[in-house]
C-alpha cells in the first residue's frame, strides 16, 4: 500500500511541476482525492473477500438443500433467498428460517417437521462448521451418503422419522465430536457398522424402528459416555450384548424390545435392586446353563416329534423373557420356574443338565413315554415343589440321597422305586436313534410265539412219520395213540394261546384307542392354551397402546366428549352438576387407558416442542429472542404412555411469537 501511495504522489508532483498558478492547486486537490479513495477502497475489498470466504460454501450447501427437498413447498421457508447472484451477508443469512450462525458460519440447521421431501444432497458437506443438523419428521428418502464425513464439527445429528433407506454409512465413525446420533423410524438396513466404536464422545444412539440385522459390535456397548442405546423394533438384530461393568446397568438406558438381542449377566443389577434393574431384566439373556439344559432335554426326549414344540428354537441364545413364551415354560426374574410338558409325547430320558435349572419349582412330565432313572442332579434343586411323572416309566433309586429328596420335595406324583421294576439305563447321545431300547410291537411278539408252537408241532409230526415205518404194527398203534394224545394237548394249548392272543389284541386295540383319545385331548388342550396365550397377548397390546389406529380413535372419542363437557361447564350459567360427574367419569376412564392431558411449556421453542399442532396462532413481536417462542396455550393436548415413548393422541394448540421489524 505504501508503494502505491508513493506512485500517486509522484504522478501528482509531475502534474504540479508541469502546471502553474491555479492549475497547480487543482492538480494537488485531484491527487489527494484519488489517494483518499484508494485508501478507503482497500479495506472494503478485503472485508468483502473475508465475508465471501466464510459464507459462500455454506450458501452453496443451503441452496442445494433447498432445491433437492422442494423448498418452495416447505411449511416455513421465511427469508430463504436462494436466487440471488452473490452470497448473502452473515446478518442476512441469520434471518433465514431454521439457521443459526457463529463467527459468520452456519453452526445449526433446524428444519424439523417442515415438509421436506426428496433426498439429501451431497452439497450438505459444504457446511463444514455445522454442529447441529436437525431434519427429523420430514419425508426425506434415499440414503445417507459418504458426504456425511465432511461434517467434521457435528455434535448432534437428528434424521429420525423420515424414509431413509440403505445402510448406515461407515463414515459416521470419523465424526469425532458426535455426541447424539438419532436415525430411528426410517427404513435403514444392513448391519450396525463397527466404525461407530470410534465415537468416544457418543452419549446417545437411537437406531430403533428400522430394518437392521446381525449382531451389535461390542465396542459400541463399551463407549465410555454412552447413556442411551435404543435398538428395538429391528427383528433381525440378534446376539448377546455383554456388559462388563455393573454400573452400566444404571447409567445406560437400553431398549431392545422386538429384537433377538439380549444382555449377558444382569444378575448383579437384578439381585441388588439397582434403579432401572427391572427394565434391564426384560432383556437379560437366559443363562447359558439353563439354555444348555433345555437343548439337552430336547435332544434326549425326541423334541422333533413332540406334539407341541412352539418356540423351541436353539439357533441363538434368546432373552429369558422370550423363553417364557415357549410351550410349557414359564420364566420369572430371568430364570425358568416351571417346565410342564405333560401329554406331549416326550420319548426318551431326562438329561442330567436339568440340574442346572436352579430356580425350577414345577416339573410335569405325565403321560409321556419317558423311561429310566431320574438324574441324580435333580436332587440339588432346592426350590422344587412339584415333580409329576405319572403314566411314565421313570423311577428313582433307593439310595439315601434319592429318598431324602423324596421326603423334602412337597409333591411327588407317579414316581416308583427302581427296585420295584426293571429300569432301562439312560444313554445321553446326541443321536436321537441312540440310547433307546428296541421295543418290538406286541403283535410281532405273539406272532413269533405262534410260529414257534406250530414249528414244534410240525417237528413232532415229522418224527412220528419217520419212526412209524420202523416200528412193529402193535408198537406203532401204541405210538400213534401216544402221539395223538400229545397232538390233542398241543391243540388245546394252541386254542388257549389263541384265546390269549385275542385278549391281548383287544387290550392292544384298547390301548391304541386310549392313546388316540389322549392325543386328541392333548391337541385340544394345546389349542386352548394357544388361544388363551393369544388373548393374553392381545390384552397386553391393547393395554399398552401398541395395538392399532382403532384403539387410538376410540380413545380420541372419549377425549372429544370430555372436551365438549368441559366447554359446556365453563360457558353455561345453568347448573352443570351432572356434567361435572360425567367429566369425572371420563377422567377416570382416560386414566385407566394411560391417557393424560398435557401442555407444552410457555416460552419454550415451538420448533422443538413435543406434541404441538401445526399451524399455530401467530402473534407479532419486535423482540428477536421471542421468535417462535410459545406465547399461549389455546387448547391442551392428550398423550398416551405406550412402552418407551409417549404417543400424541391430540396435539396441543398454541399461539407463538413471530419476530417482525417495525416499519
Amino acid at each position: 500500500m505504501n508503494e502505491t501511495a508513493s506512485t500517486y504522489r509522484n504522478i501528482t508532483y509531475r502534474l504540479v511541476l508541469g502546471s502553474q498558478g491555479k492549475v497547480k492547486k487543482l492538480v494537488y486537490l485531484i491527487g489527494d482525492a484519488v489517494l483518499l479513495l484508494y485508501l478507503i477502497a482497500i479495506p472494503q475489498t478485503i472485508a468483502q473477500q473475508i465475508e465471501r470466504s466464510t459464507t459462500e460454501s455454506d450458501w452453496y450447501g443451503l441452496k442445494a438443500l433447498y432445491a433437492a427437498t422442494d423448498g418452495e413447498n416447505w411449511k416455513i421457508n421465511s427469508n430463504w433467498d436462494v436466487n440471488r447472484e452473490y452470497p448473502p451477508s452473515p446478518d442476512s443469512l441469520a434471518e433465514w428460517y431454521g439457521i443459526t450462525l457463529s463467527d459468520g458460519r452456519v453452526t445449526e440447521l433446524d428444519l424439523s417437521d417442515n415438509g421436506l421431501t426428496g433426498v439429501l444432497p451431497v452439497e450438505l458437506g459444504y457446511l463444514s462448521s455445522l454442529q447441529v443438523l436437525d431434519l427429523q419428521e420430514n419425508e426425506l428418502s434415499g440414503s445417507v451418503g459418504s458426504w456425511i464425513k465432511k461434517l467434521t464439527a457435528i455434535v448432534k445429528l437428528r434424521l429420525q422419522k423420515n424414509r431413509l433407506t440403505g445402510p448406515i454409512p461407515d463414515e459416521l465413525g470419523s465424526l469425532s465430536h458426535l455426541e447424539y446420533l438419532n436415525l430411528r423410524g426410517n427404513q435403514l438396513e444392513g448391519v450396525v457398522p463397527e466404525s461407530l466404536e470410534k465415537l468416544q464422545k457418543l452419549r446417545g444412539l437411537w437406531l430403533h424402528a428400522n430394518q437392521l440385522s446381525g449382531p451389535i459390535p461390542q465396542g459400541i456397548v463399551e463407549l465410555p459416555n454412552l447413556g442411551w442405546l435404543w435398538l428395538g423394533e429391528n427383528p433381525d438384530l440378534s446376539g448377546v450384548i455383554t456388559v462388563t461393568d455393573p454400573e452400566q446397568m444404571t447409567s445406560t438406558d437400553f431398549y431392545l424390545g422386538e429384537t433377538g438381542l439380549c444382555i449377558e449377566s444382569t444378575e448383579v443389577a437384578v439381585d441388588e435392586g439397582i434403579e432401572r434393574a427391572q427394565t434391564v431384566s426384560e432383556y437379560a439373556c437366559l443363562l447359558a446353563e439353563e439354555w444348555d439344559a433345555l437343548e439337552q432335554l430336547y435332544v434326549t426326549a425326541g423334541g422333533d416329534n413332540w406334539i407341541d414344540r412352539t418356540g423351541w428354537d436353539f439357533e441363538s441364545r434368546p432373552k429369558a423373557e422370550a423363553v417364557g413364551q415357549w410351550y410349557g415354560i414359564s420364566v420369572e426374574d430371568g430364570h425358568i420356574r416351571t417346565l410342564q410338558l405333560d401329554l406331549n409325547h416326550l420319548d426318551g430320558f431326562l438329561p442330567p443338565e436339568l440340574g442346572s435349572l436352579t430356580r425350577l419349582e414345577v416339573l410335569r412330565m405325565d403321560g409321556n413315554p419317558l423311561r429310566g432313572v431320574i438324574p441324580a442332579e435333580l436332587y440339588s434343586l432346592e426350590n422344587m415343589k412339584v415333580f409329576s411323572a405319572s403314566e411314565t416309566e421313570l423311577c428313582i433309586p433307593t439310595t439315601t440321597a434319592a429318598q431324602l429328596w423324596l421326603e423334602e420335595t412337597p409333591t411327588v406324583i407317579g414316581l416308583e422305586n427302581c427296585s420295584d421294576r426293571e429300569a432301562a439305563p439312560p444313554s445321553f447321545s446326541s443321536d436321537s436313534d441312540q440310547g433307546r431300547e428296541v421295543i418290538l410291537p406286541l403283535w410281532l411278539v405273539v406272532g413269533f410265539g405262534l410260529l414257534g408252537v406250530l414249528g414244534a408241532g410240525a417237528a413232532l409230526i415229522t418224527v412220528f412219520t419217520k419212526t412209524r415205518r420202523s416200528k412193529e404194527p402193535e408198537q406203532e398203534l401204541i405210538e400213534i395213540d401216544r402221539n395223538a394224545d400229545q397232538l390233542m394237548a398241543i391243540e388245546q394249548r394252541l386254542e388257549v394261546l389263541m384265546d390269549a392272543t385275542d385278549s391281548i389284541s383287544n387290550l392292544t386295540q384298547q390301548y391304541l384307542n386310549q392313546s388316540d383319545i389322549a392325543k386328541d385331548f392333548s391337541s385340544a388342550l394345546t389349542s386352548l392354551r394357544n388361544a388363551l396365550d393369544e388373548r393374553d397377548q392381545e390384552i397386553k397390546r391393547l393395554k399398552r397402546g401398541y395395538d392399532n389406529a382403532v384403539f387410538r380413535k376410540f380413545i380420541a372419542r372419549f377425549i372429544r366428549v370430555d372436551q365438549a363437557v368441559q366447554y359446556f361447564i365453563q360457558h353455561t350459567e345453568s347448573s352443570s352438576t351432572q356434567l361435572e360427574s360425567i367429566h369425572s367419569l371420563l377422567e377416570d376412564a382416560l386414566q385407566e387407558c394411560d391417557v393424560q392431558p398435557f401442555s407444552p411449556e410457555i416460552g419454550s421453542d415451538y420448533r422443538s416442542a413435543f406434541g404441538v399442532a401445526e399451524y399455530p396462532k401467530i402473534l407479532t413481536t419486535i423482540t428477536r429472542e421471542d421468535d417462535c417462542r410459545i406465547a399461549e396455550i389455546l387448547e391442551p393436548g392428550y398423550i398416551m404412555q405406550g412402552g418407551k415413548e409417549k404417543e400424541v393422541l391430540i396435539p396441543a394448540r398454541v399461539a407463538i411469537y413471530r419476530f417482525k421489524l417495525e416499519k
